[in-house]
């Protein structure tokens, strides 16, 4: 009566005091009347309600906490007197527990040791070895102090052996096995197996051998010894196949048959990974025959098993079976079964198969009218979308989803709905609308108090604001992230205190980011390499460098032969501190490893925009190799130290066009069969899913070795089948090996095949701490240093503001061009001579015409003297482009006729060549792009373009009518340039409104026929990806239009933009234009130009100079505005195509 009392006080009307009052009257009660045993009781009954408060009233836990243990501590006294052994022992672990509890380990420790000893003490040795385990597994492994429930297994088992409990003490030994297995030790959970082995044998208990084996197997795949793994699989199998009442006997028997296969795929027995795979499902199929599979699940391990072994009939199969079994429990658990299916296959980077999948699941929920069905597959469906790159599809299913997420008034899948549509977003480069939905996302999840994912949001609006240089608001946004993850998440510390350190670091504050990396450290980050990295880089910014060294190299202890990014990164760092220390060779040979595992890595990437994003990250490691070298030319000016930073320096530029000009006129999958063709595609994209996961499980808090091992083997496993498909491919097509990874020039190359008696090759390295210039001809090589960029990054803006204005005042552009001439030309000044510049730039520099830079003047001479007055000049990706677009050029058959132009197409329903209306339609996927294209440029309409027809006209005039084509009004459309025979020209002229995106360059494009004449809306844009797909035989495309030449300023890689689309197309020479040119003047200087080009036979580099040197002489377009914007990029010689 005394506890139900109690009980409703404490349970059900939360008076904790009056309950308390009840229990100690009952305690005087009993202490009067001399009942030791209710006396015990009571106090045991008072400790547990203290305990009860301590956890659900919170008003004083520490408190409460302390009078348990002295309630507590007086019940043991009593349970003694009276011989209670057993709650004397409980009461013992409960104290224990409130030790523990409270922070005092070696208290608590202490509590349970007498908790073991109470009964061993009173020779009851069965329930000493039961306490003991007990102690172990319930309260030791709750704790997560895996290390001290060892110890209790091991106290427990000399007493089994005593008892002749062999059972027992196998049973321990196996379960310290397990221990050990978990606490990624596999070697001693062997050992531990082995003795449990042994014990179930001499005792001849079958059953307890085969499961002993079974885990002895798991041990040695997880070391990665797969012949011991199968032999001790191949030992469990017969005994389990006789031990008919083996526990477990089916779901053992059917997972060694899946990890026997999964081994031999590893070792290379494909033959034996399909037999087995398919003995495993035909198991699984005969155990669902005679009872239920309690793990379903298994149908789906299956199904990814035989699909990675090429098996997808066995794989399909078995994903079926899964299926029918989740179809039988009802509609809503025939969706999760699909979604889960789907999600298998986007896994397996089968997009196709996820998409019927998830399209089979949508249908479900619609007949079915589960609106949660129909929003869990769109979401999926918008995920494969998102990771294919096809934002604008995952943007149409996530909103297909969000208006019946509020339907039926889902706040959870609202808000994960809008942050992957600002996920969306963000990957099409569009800020405000990314914000836009982080931040409605982030209100919800406010709301619903969800601090994971509120986290998660805080955490990305941060990364946005840093990514574009808003570094306050970026730190406000991760401060809010990093104090609720203190408070609520804290294993997420660690990658929040990194992205703040960041920005600390990068605000000069470094103390203050040290502060974030430590607290990190000694929260949950002892063991993350990439922290110690960070830490590594901020001792060596503050000049504290053997500091800096230890960090490095704790990290790389941390390291595996896995992650050749991150061991780069701490070589880099080590390398940045030997230099400091004036310990030059020792750099060199760190940043020369570093390198080589940065190529490496770059290799490995599988697709061309992957590549270009890891390259771009990496221009500093090539950049500080550079500088090394160049600081040991200056210290051993005769070793070819500059030589090798020039070497460097090309290696560092234009990769990715180089790859792609290598790739254009190569077919390397002709001749081989499509079905490798797939796999190799669809080996790409598991590749990509892996790494993705990879990710993810190394940033889990609940990791586990044989997650991290199986995973690795995976990957291993996966990245040798490309490697095999990609044999198979090579075998085919020969020329695979020799263009997928073309090598940079070197110096002695570039002067051999690159290189004329006439030519001076400038290539500019822009670096933070100083900048150099490589000046080469055919025989020599000089090296400069020029300012840091910060300072040639001032003057070039400044330059380019002043030569952009055509109302400038001349001698504030004498100025300040000969003040751009004194930095980046005046140290080669004596090697220009009369010579061709071939020029290629870096950084800011590609946003200049080189043409208008004044040269010095004497008195007897013009104030402004433009370069182009005394040199021919020619930009370049990269010195080893060119080397690719001669070879392709000398492959290529001559075009047979001459010209080709583009001009003058209808933009609006208002042009007067229009003269029926245009009907109204909704905006199409097309238009969508260049509206979004139009926006981020700040363009509105699109205005006819006169003169251009004018150009044309001139540009015909001067040839016969058989040599040229031209496309106007409505005929210059995007269908004409695509579908005709323009690989027929050896010019091809666009006249006509160009379109640069600078953030998203797939958007830049040429702007043609909007309209068709019945008025109906056209497809006019001619984007970069449609210029790819282009097949010419042009040795010159003209685009005569506005800012032509730019595109995305990427770091390695120049301007990413319709220039590299024309020459992956065919062509090794394209004229473009590097800003807003007026309409009258370009029709004037491209008539110049092509008559000095077809009439006068000039090369296209001399004609151009020429006619720009008109334009100043002749003209009253005189001043750079009108001219400089021209400027040629890639060949300078006449081609001399195959002409057979």
């Amino acid at each position: 009566m005394r506890d139900k009392i109690a009980g409703i006080y404490f349970y059900r009307l939360k008076y904790s005091e009056t309950g308390f009052e009840v229990l100690n009257k009952s305690l005087k009660i009993y202490r009067k009347i001399g009942e030791p045993e209710e006396v015990a009781k009571t106090l045991s009954r008072i400790g547990y309600f203290y305990l009860y408060t301590a956890k659900n009233e919170l008003k004083n836990p520490l408190e409460s906490q302390r009078k348990a243990l002295d309630f507590y501590s007086q019940a043991i006294l009593f349970y003694r007197e009276i011989n209670d052994f057993s709650e004397e022992a409980y009461s013992l672990r409960t104290i224990g527990k409130i030790y523990y509890d409270l922070g005092n380990k070696e208290k608590a420790l202490e509590a349970f040791e007498q908790a073991g000893k109470v009964f061993l003490e009173n020779g009851e040795e069965k329930k000493a070895v039961n306490i003991l385990i007990n102690i172990a597994r319930e309260d030791y492994i709750k704790f997560g102090d895996k290390e001290t429930a060892l110890q209790f297994y091991y106290q427990a088992i000399p007493i089994s052996q005593k008892l002749g409990d062999y059972k027992k003490e196998a049973w321990i030994w196996r379960t310290i096995g397990q221990l050990y297995y978990e606490l990624e030790n596999p070697n001693k959970a062997l050992e531990t197996f082995n003795q449990a082995q042994s014990i179930y044998q001499k005792n001849n208990d079958r059953s307890g051998e085969a499961w002993t084996i079974y885990e002895i197997g798991k041990s040695y795949t997880i070391l990665g010894d797969f012949k011991k793994a199968l032999d001790s699989y191949q030992q469990a199998l017969p005994i389990y196949e006789q031990e008919n009442d083996a526990p477990f006997r089916d779901e053992r028997s059917l997972d060694i048959f899946i990890r026997m296969s999964r081994i031999y795929a590893y070792l290379g027995d494909s033959d034996k990974a399909l037999e087995l795979c398919q003995k495993s499902l035909s198991y699984s199929q005969e155990i669902l025959q005679s009872k239920t599979i309690s793990n379903t699940e298994v149908f789906r391990e299956i199904g990814k098993l035989c699909y990675q072994i090429n098996s997808p009939k066995n794989a399909l199969n078995a994903f079926d079976q899964y299926r029918i079994i989740y179809q039988k429990l009802g509609a809503d658990r025939e969706i999760t079964g699909l979604i889960r299916i789907g999600k298998d296959y986007t896994e397996l980077g089968d997009s196709k198969q996820a998409l019927y999948f998830f399209d089979q699941a949508n249908r479900v929920s619609q007949n079915s009218g589960f609106d949660e069905g129909v929003i869990n597959t769109l979401i999926w469906i918008s995920r494969i979308y998102f990771q294919a790159g096809n934002y604008q599809n995952a943007l149409d299913s996530f909103n297909r989803g969000l208006p019946i997420a509020q339907k039926i008034d889902n706040p959870s899948k609202q808000a994960l709905i809008l942050s992957e549509i600002g996920d969306s977003y963000s990957e099409l480069g569009e800020k405000e609308k990314t914000l836009e939905f982080y931040n409605r996302a982030l209100i919800i999840y406010k709301k619903l108090g969800n601090y994971h994912q509120k986290t998660d949001i805080l955490n990305k609006i941060g990364k946005l604001y840093q990514q574009f240089g808003y570094l306050e608001k970026s730190l406000k946004f991760y401060q809010q992230a990093w104090t609720i993850s203190q408070e609520n998440y804290p294993f997420k510390l660690v990658s929040i205190s990194m992205n703040i350190a960041a920005i600390y670091s990068e605000l000069g504050e470094l103390e203050t980011a040290l502060d974030f990396l430590k607290q990190a450290l000694n929260s949950h980050g002892k063991n993350y390499s990439s922290l110690h990295t960070e830490i590594g880089k901020v001792y060596s910014n503050l000049g504290e460098l053997e500091t800096a060294l230890q960090f490095f190299n704790k990290s790389l202890e941390l390291l595996d032969k896995n992650y050749p990014e991150s061991k780069a990164e701490n070589l880099f760092g080590i390398a940045k501190v030997e230099q400091k220390q004036g310990n030059l060779q020792t750099a060199l040979t760190q940043i020369k490893t570093a390198i080589s595992l940065i190529e490496e890595t770059r290799i490995s990437k599988n697709s061309p925009e992957e590549r270009l994003t890891f390259f771009t990250s990496k221009q500093d490691y090539y950049e500080f190799y550079i500088d090394l070298l160049m600081e040991l030319h200056q210290q051993n000016p005769s070793q070819g130290y500059d030589a090798q930073a020039l070497n460097i320096s090309e290696h560092s530029k234009a990769r990715s066009l180089l790859e792609l000009l290598t790739e254009a006129n190569t077919d390397i999958r002709k001749g081989v069969e499509p079905k490798l063709v797939i796999q190799e595609r669809n080996l790409q994209q598991q590749l990509d899913t892996i790494e993705r996961r990879r990710v993810e499980l190394y940033s889990s808090e609940k990791q586990t070795l044989e997650q991290k091992t199986a995973i690795e083997q995976e990957r291993q496993y996966l990245l040798r089948k490309y490697q095999e498909v990609q044999a198979k491919i090579r075998e085919k097509s020969p020329s695979y090996a020799a263009i997928t990874q073309p090598q940079p020039l070197t110096l002695k190359q570039i002067q051999a095949q690159i290189l004329d008696n006439d030519t001076l090759l400038l290539q500019y390295a822009l670096g933070k701490k100083r900048s150099f210039l490589w000046a080469v001809t055919k025989n020599s090589i000089t090296s400069h240093e020029l300012p840091p960029k910060a300072l040639i990054e001032n003057i070039v803006k400044e330059f380019r503001f002043t030569i952009t204005d055509r109302r400038v005042d001349p001698s504030l552009l004498l100025e300040i061009s000969q003040s751009l001439y004194e930095i980046i030309l005046a140290p080669v000044a004596p090697q220009l001579k009369d010579r061709r510049l071939a020029i290629v730039s870096d950084g800011i520099l590609h946003y200049i015409p080189f043409a208008a830079i004044s040269l010095p003047t004497t008195s007897s001479e013009a104030n402004y003297l433009p370069l182009i007055s005394k040199h021919e000049i020619v930009n370049l990706p990269s010195a080893s482009t060119l080397s690719i677009l001669r070879r392709d050029a000398q492959q290529r058959k001559t075009a047979p006729k001459t010209i080709a132009i583009v001009a003058d197409p209808i933009f609006s329903p208002d042009d007067t060549r229009l003269k029926t209306a245009v009907s109204t339609q909704n905006e199409n996927r097309e238009q969508y792009n260049l509206n979004r294209a139009a926006r981020q440029m700040d363009v509105g309409i699109w205005q006819r373009l006169p003169e251009t027809r004018t150009e044309a006209e001139a540009i015909l005039a001067l040839l016969p009518n058989s040599e040229t084509i031209s496309y106007f009004d409505f005929v210059a459309n995007r269908t004409q340039v695509i579908n005709s025979q323009l690989n027929q020209y050896k010019i091809i002229h666009f006249a006509t409104h160009g379109l640069l995106n600078s953030i998203n360059p797939e958007l830049s494009g040429i702007v043609l026929s909007m309209l068709d004449p019945q008025g109906n809306l056209l497809n006019g844009f001619l984007r970069l990806h449609d210029v790819f797909n282009l097949d010419f035989s042009a040795d010159l495309v003209v685009l005569s239009a506005c800012q032509t030449g730019l595109g995305k300023q990427i770091r390695g890689e120049g301007l990413v933009g319709l220039t590299r689309g024309f020459m992956y197309a065919g062509t090794p020479r394209v004229l473009v234009s590097l800003w807003n040119i007026d309409d009258a003047a370009t029709s004037e200087i491209m008539s110049r130009f092509y008559r000095l080009m077809l009439q006068d036979k000039l090369s296209p580099t001399e004609a151009l100079r020429k006619a720009q040197l008109e334009m100043v002489s002749e003209t009253r377009w005189k001043e750079p505005y009108y001219w400089a914007a021209f400027t040629l990029q890639g060949e300078w010689k006449e081609s001399q195509g195959n002409r057979e």
